[in-house]
């Protein structure tokens, strides 16, 4: 049996799961982190910058995953539009030397596993080009091989 928190990045190429990291610790460095603490981030800053440790009390499940950049008038539609998006930003990383443009999306917050994937398929549902059916299932395999 799981307790706590834990951050998995994984990448997925050629069909397959990789893990490239496990973080047992919590950070508040990241939104998904804040939201699976059921807190903003801005409060988790602040609370970590005033000594307080992140209570694990709560178990929240949150997914986080990157598509192309998409129009700032779509971001806020979504942002308004699905109370299951927590956090949702362009960002630009570098990779290699190399730009990637893209948007994050930070989507949970949830008691369950399951609401994070019937919040993936709603949004699906009206915006078939950003969550992928792929991704539905993959979230729905991941959550299930853990046991959630």
């Amino acid at each position: 049996e799981f307790r706590g928190n834990a951050e998995i990045d994984l990448i997925y190429h050629e069909n397959k799961w990789y893990i490239i990291e496990i973080n047992s610790r919590c950070s508040y460095l990241s939104p998904a982190t804040a939201v699976m603490n059921g807190k903003s981030l801005f409060k988790g800053y602040l609370e970590a910058a005033d000594g307080k440790r992140p209570s694990s009390d709560e178990e929240y499940f949150v997914i986080d995953f990157k598509t192309p950049r998409l129009d700032d008038k779509l971001l806020e539609r979504l942002w308004n539009e699905f109370d299951g998006i927590r956090s949702i930003m362009n960002c630009t990383l570098r990779n290699f030397g190399e730009e990637v443009k893209m948007c994050e999306f930070v989507v949970g917050g949830f008691k369950t596993a399951s609401e994070v994937v019937e919040q993936l398929k709603a949004i699906r549902t009206r915006y078939p080009d950003i969550v992928s059916e792929h991704l539905i299932l993959e979230a729905d395999k991941i959550y299930g091989k853990v046991g959630l």
